[in-house]
């Protein structure tokens, strides 16, 4: 498992992970800015690109704009630096090759090793070569050291692959990360079990649509969706919408999905499946409920 989400180091810069969900992104003043991507999840699109435009403003110097986000390209500007995979771009990854836990590809005549699957990781990847390039740090110097870099925690967070079973602990919340990791698992697993906790009843009724269409979409005939009770994080919330709503219409449109009350009739269950994959945000014991799926299955290996 990984150390956390943190790491102190000796630089002078301080590298943050900047979140719209509060509005305050406005206020920063930073002196680069790095935008990946552009999708629903605390506020509108179009709310969203106004704080993201916001912080271009304000940003002192350059700014790094993922060249493949069709929403983005409401805000790209001429000024902006540019990585992407499919689109022309200042950094461009090419020769690519999806690993099942790791991935290899080019970039202006340097080879790269990512320990990290996905196209979204590697997005976050081609983000920081071109930052770290343009800062003037080599390419070599950079394709060296980006080995070394495991992730962090609850990102494709990995509590067991004994050959036998797979369990992984994921952040993804909204409609876009979880359609980004439903590829990911999709391109080496033949079949899953994922279990997914929405978070917030106003997300969830905002969302509904696209949650709906995203696991329409990804979930194959050999799948099965668990969905948990909406995470309630305190207040005044209007409870007009539940899991089973999402359930409903999902099952529809006929894919395997189910909603189940309590976590120990999960833990009940656990031989259905070779591959679980735990994913939401906010709640803390979400990684712990991955590591008990972990240590049970681990437990049956025999």
């Amino acid at each position: 498992s990984n150390p956390g989400n943190f790491l102190t180091g000796n630089s002078e810069r301080l590298i943050i992970e900047a979140c719209e969900s509060d509005g305050s992104i406005v206020n920063y003043r930073p002196q680069h800015s790095i935008i990946l991507n552009l999708a629903l999840d605390h506020h509108s699109i179009d709310k969203t690109a106004d704080m993201f435009s916001a912080l271009m403003e304000h940003t002192e110097e350059k700014v790094f704009l993922n060249a493949d986000d069709k929403n983005l390209g409401k805000i790209l500007s001429r000024d902006a630096i540019t990585f992407s995979i499919d689109n022309p771009s200042d950094y461009r990854a090419a020769d690519i090759v999806y690993k099942q836990f790791s991935s290899d590809f080019s970039l202006h005549q340097t080879n790269f090793s990512l320990s990290l699957p996905g196209r979204h990781n590697l997005y976050n990847a081609l983000s920081c070569i071109a930052f770290l390039s343009e800062t003037g740090i080599p390419l070599y110097d950079i394709a060296c050291l980006l080995p070394e870099f495991q992730g962090i925690e609850r990102r494709f967070d990995i509590h067991l692959n004994n050959g036998k079973y797979l369990v992984i602990d994921d952040y993804a919340h909204n409609p876009h990360k979880i359609a980004s990791l439903m590829e990911t698992v999709k391109q080496h697993e033949a079949k899953a079990c994922y279990i997914f906790q929405p978070h917030g009843f106003g997300p969830v009724r905002m969302m509904k649509k696209e949650y709906i269409r995203t696991f329409i979409e990804n979930l194959r005939d050999s799948d099965h969706l668990v969905l948990l009770p909406i995470y309630y994080a305190g207040g005044a919330a209007n409870r007009d919408i539940s899991s089973r709503d999402l359930a409903d219409e999902i099952r529809a449109n006929g894919k395997s999905v189910e909603v189940v009350e309590s976590r120990k009739d999960i833990l009940r269950r656990l031989n259905e499946y070779r591959t679980y994959i735990i994913f939401g945000a906010r709640d803390g014991t979400l990684a712990d409920f991955a590591k008990k799926i972990a240590e049970i299955l681990a437990k049956q290996q025999g």
